[in-house]
């Protein structure tokens, strides 16, 4: 696969090069109309010619190979109004020295996915990040590379896996069981949450992230949850060969944590005094000579990664071209754990001599090779590293391991306190590996068929491949302790194959018309078809020769025996299958740039629901007023006001929560009656009924309301936005109780509602704009998001899940407990308040619990966003900020409690426990017989609120007089980091999760990075 991956690169740059073409050149130097000062990083376009590049450190620009003839030339640098200016090139150099006034820009093009619009006539709620504020952080992920740059975008990493998949929410969560991540559009493909993170950053051209109603209704049943729109690179019309190359090298580490752990001697002296004796039965006067052993320290190690991209992009009259090189090798923080991708991204766009016809065929292929760690997050001993570096007694040392699985027996049986030499036989025996493919591609052309007409076709797919490897070596722990009387070869082999293909095809006529030169109508008919096929398969052998195993051959297989039932092989398949039809039409008007409106209806059917239900009709009304360009408004400070609004509604068909690869596929048979076989009674096979189906059942639907505002004051110095909004989920997919006479207790429905509402804001402000070589620029983003559940099916009106509770009137899965007052001084027992607020030692779950308000999803979040230049020198930063997020530290609760001595790590926090003597304790007695009662309470309940410097880059870009003496276009060099420096209450390795009671998780790391850039 990857020879083959290898030889299609090579056949893509190879076409990329035979583009080639030279001619004349455009040179010359942008600066300040006020000041003089040159203007680094000005935009230069030619748009007839679709080719153009970017001033450097001393504000020159250069644009090769440029045909013979006359051009409008585009100069513009935000902040300052732009330039346009008509130029003649014939043979040789014409130079064009430009000078531009601050100002506002407003013809900027915002993208919608379907149809572009200039900024002054958007009336939708979006916000776009483009390619140079994406490599400002240097990450192997593209989603992490949008932490922090959209109000509203909440991107969290629960895992610190190399290439592990964020959780992405827009506007607060919109669904209850289903999935609440936003739909992704890869160069107007859509595609599965899992491109975003395998995704090659250094390809990106600009991410557009829609959020309102006006802007998502035209994706109907897929745009409940908001839209990313992802557009890669691509060549330029009329331009020889350009080469850019990068490389990074990065150390990867992790956070300290900070709870007060004891040492060997006095874990085992805590053990001799709670237990009256020790696991390694030693005498109390050779504790001081116990070891200390950090297992963190042990399990995590300083890790090193490089990545590497490559592209080269040419064009000629007609045609242009783009293609791009990644190769990534990242190693993991936790031992065991790596990733290594390879990408190729291949662009080709052309047009015909009259301009009428334009295509383009866009390609991409990741090749994922994994290597990961298995029962991350679980409790099992002998399963999770991460139990193994938090929670192990510290007497213990790595060379305690005896070699094999048999010794370690031997010694240990099965024994808590002997968890990491557990996790050390299984990092040695164990092996699981994941082979991912990724290929998208698309294929787009559109014909002016008149001037005002235009007709649009694309047709998108989406294949990906993911193979998983996993074996147990049958002369581990694992093997030897589970295995059956008499079964001597207990290893274990799964593979595990998942493939998907589904394709995306839309066909659409725009008709665009002015009249009167200040009225424009834009209106649009679409039709769209999706489908998917999906198929898994797998098979697992039992039974391994561990004199010929190798992982992942079969040569050590033993097939099944007339004897016993030992080495039985299950194997598993399974095809499924999904589609969508769609049709829908657009209407813009605008007048005079001064104020507009848009309307979008869209019928979707999906085959997820029956025939009753099968078409959804959704719809969005949208508005904008340019307040700064009435009459009235002519000697106003403003250079930009804008009021927006818009209403409408959208769907979500994926109702079950599936992600990824199965996104589109689960929950494809709710609407029928199922019944599951199996050996039921006394062995026999037999049917038992295992679903009932609701064929009622229909899209979960968002209504929201969206008010914005934009502004830009001061020469466009301060620039920011506002809005508000108001989202409602309906016909919630729930399970709703049922009388078991039919043999079930609940039938899947469409009950309840939830409600999100919230503010957001985006500022920026030019403290310095090009004063004397300096610019320093602070902005400010954030959103505040509040939940509501609105309305449950129980009669009650609240679900309770373990210690979280979903109430009417009350937000998300808030935690349900009472509260925790301390210990009794009297007795050293728990004391806790019940329901009238009275302190009792004996507290009714049922009855005296609480519900919180607090939950695990913030209320407030953001950055702090800091550009500073001189010249060639530069300095970024962003301060990542989280307020209003709880959770449950398991990990102290743990420390603290001492039925777990002898068995795990504890707190020096747990040395102060009551006793007559110690009557004003921290910590109550030992034996407290109410001490089970805490965990129904707030007692472990802690602020996971952060405030983290999420990066900070600093960084040179070379001058132009060593460029020009080395042959170069650009250069610079850099260093960042990532999560360098968090603040906050919780104690542990990282506060970014969206899980609310797990300490066990695999953390994210801090990462530092030196890297080299190349334009040739």
């Amino acid at each position: 696969m990857l020879r083959k991956i290898l030889l299609a690169g090579m056949f893509l740059v190879f076409v990329s090069l035979s583009a080639f073409a030279q001619s004349g050149s455009i040179t010359g130097t942008v600066t300040d109309a006020n000041t003089g000062d040159v203007l680094p990083s000005a935009n230069v376009f030619i748009q007839s010619l679709q080719k153009g590049t970017v001033t450097n450190a001393n504000g020159e620009y250069s644009i090769s190979d440029v045909p013979a003839g006359t051009y409008t030339v585009r100069y513009s640098y935000v902040g300052y109004g732009a330039v346009e200016r008509d130029v003649q090139v014939q043979s040789g150099e014409v130079t064009i020295n430009v000078s531009l006034k601050p100002g506002a820009e407003l013809e900027d093009v915002v993208v919608t996915g379907y149809q572009t619009k200039t900024k002054t006539k958007s009336s939708i709620s979006s916000s776009q990040v483009d390619a140079e504020s994406l490599n400002d952080v240097p990450n192997a992920s593209a989603s992490q590379t949008l932490t922090g740059k959209v109000a509203g975008l909440n991107i969290t990493t629960s895992s610190g896996q190399p290439g592990a998949d964020p959780q992405i929410n827009l506007r607060g969560v919109s669904s209850l069981n289903g999935d609440t991540e936003p739909l992704i559009l890869l160069d107007g493909t859509p595609v599965n949450d899992d491109n975003i993170a395998s995704l090659n950053p250094s390809v990106i051209e600009n991410v557009t992230v829609l959020k309102d109603a006006g802007a998502t209704a035209i994706y109907g049943t897929r745009g409940a949850n908001g839209v990313i729109l992802i557009q890669t690179k691509t060549g330029a019309y009329n331009s020889g060969v350009q080469v850019n190359y990068s490389a990074q090298v990065k150390r990867t580490t992790i956070r300290e944590e900070e709870y007060d752990l004891l040492s060997g001697p006095e874990q085992l002296q805590l053990e001799q005094d709670v237990l009256g004796g020790n696991v390694l039965g030693l005498n109390p006067s050779n504790f001081s000579d116990a070891p200390t052993t950090d297992w963190i320290d042990y399990f995590f190690d300083p890790a090193v990664a490089t990545q590497h991209n490559l592209s080269v992009s040419t064009g000629k009259e007609n045609i242009k071209t783009y293609t791009a090189f990644g190769f990534t090798n990242q190693k993991g923080a936790l031992n065991g754990s790596r990733l290594k991708r390879f990408n190729v991204r291949n662009n080709i766009s052309g047009r015909s001599d009259n301009r009428k016809f334009n295509y383009s065929v866009n390609t991409s292929i990741n090749y994922n090779n994994d290597k990961s760690l298995t029962s991350i997050g679980t409790s099992g001993i002998n399963q999770n590293p991460l139990l193994a570096a938090k929670e192990s007694v510290p007497y213990l040392t790595p060379e305690d391991y005896p070699g094999n699985g048999s010794d370690l027996v031997s010694l240990s049986g099965v024994s808590f306190a002997y968890t990491p030499l557990y996790l050390i036989d299984k990092q040695n025996y164990n092996n699981n590996r994941d082979r991912k493919v990724k290929v998208t591609g698309g294929l787009s052309g559109s014909y002016q068929i008149t001037k005002e007409l235009e007709a649009n076709v694309r047709l998108g797919g989406d294949y990906e491949r993911n193979d998983n490897r996993y074996s147990r070596n049958p002369n581990s722990f694992n093997s030897i302790i589970f295995a059956q009387t008499g079964n001597s070869y207990n290893g274990v082999q799964d593979v595990n194959s998942t493939e998907s293909f589904t394709y995306d095809l839309n066909t659409n006529l725009q008709y665009q018309t002015q009249f009167n030169e200040v009225h424009e109508v834009t209106v649009g008919a679409y039709f769209e078809m999706n489908q998917g096929f999906y198929e898994f398969s797998g098979f697992t052998n039992n039974g391994i020769v561990p004199n010929t195993f190798t992982p992942g051959d079969g040569s050590s297989f033993i097939g099944d025996g007339p004897t016993n039932d030992f080495y039985v092989n299950p194997v598993s398949l399974n095809k499924l299958k999904s589609g969508l039809l769609s049709y829908f039409g657009t209407a813009d008007y605008s007048y005079a740039d001064r104020f507009g409106a848009s309307v979008t209806i869209r019928r979707d059917a999906s085959y997820r629901f029956s025939d009753s239900n099968k078409w959804g009709t959704f719809y969005a009304v949208s508005g904008y007023w340019n307040i700064a360009n009435e009459s009235f408004m002519s000697d106003g400070p403003f250079d930009v006001l804008k009021l927006r609004a818009s209403y409408g509604k959208s769907g979500n068909q994926n109702i079950v929560g599936s992600q990824g690869q199965f996104a589109s596929f689960g929950g494809n048979s709710l609407t029928q009656n199922l019944y599951s076989s199996g050996n039921l009674y006394r062995g026999a096979p037999a049917l038992a009924f295992s679903q009932l189906g609701n064929n009622t059942l229909k899209w979960e639907e968002v209504k929201q309301t969206n008010l914005g505002i934009d502004f830009e004051l001061f020469d466009s110095r301060l620039v920011g936005s506002l809005d508000g909004y108001i989202k409602t989920t309906d016909d919630l997919f729930q399970s709703q109780p049922i009388s078991a006479v039919s043999g079930q207790t609940s039938i899947n429905t469409n009950v309840g509602t939830l409600e999100n509402r919230g503010i957001e804001f985006d500022v920026s402000y030019d403290f310095l704009r090009n004063r004397n070589g300096f610019n320093l620029t602070l902005g400010v983003l954030g959103g505040y998001n509040k939940q509501e559940v609105i309305d449950l099916p129980q009669n009650d009106g609240e679900i309770v899940n373990g210690i979280t509770i979903l109430r009417e009137g009350g937000p998300l899965n808030q935690f349900y407990v009472y509260p925790y007052e301390g210990v009794n001084p009297n007795n050293g027992n728990l004391q806790f308040r019940d329901a009238q607020g009275n302190i009792t030692e004996n507290p009714v779950p049922a009855e005296d619990r609480v519900a919180t308000g607090k939950n695990i999803y913030p209320d407030w979040q953001g950055s702090i966003n800091l550009d500073v230049s001189y010249k060639g020198l530069y300095l970024q930063t962003q301060w990542q900020y989280a307020i209003g997020v709880y959770r449950i530290d398991n990990r102290y609760a743990g420390l603290v409690d001492p039925t777990s001595v002898g068995q795990f790590v504890s707190s020096k926090d747990l040395l102060d426990n009551w006793t007559p003597q110690n009557t004003d304790a921290s910590q109550p007695r030992y034996d407290a017989p109410n001490r089970s009662l805490d965990n129904n309470s707030d007692r472990f309940l802690v602020n996971s609120d952060y405030f983290r410097l999420r990066n900070a880059i600093i960084g040179y870009n070379l001058p132009s007089s060593i460029l020009e003496s080395v042959n170069l276009r650009g250069a610079r060099i850099f260093v960042s980091g990532e999560n360098i420096l968090t603040f906050t209450p919780w104690k542990g390795l990282d506060p970014e999760t969206l899980n609310a009671t797990n300490s066990r998780l695999y953390p994210n790391p801090r990462i530092f990075t030196v890297g080299l850039e190349l334009q040739l």
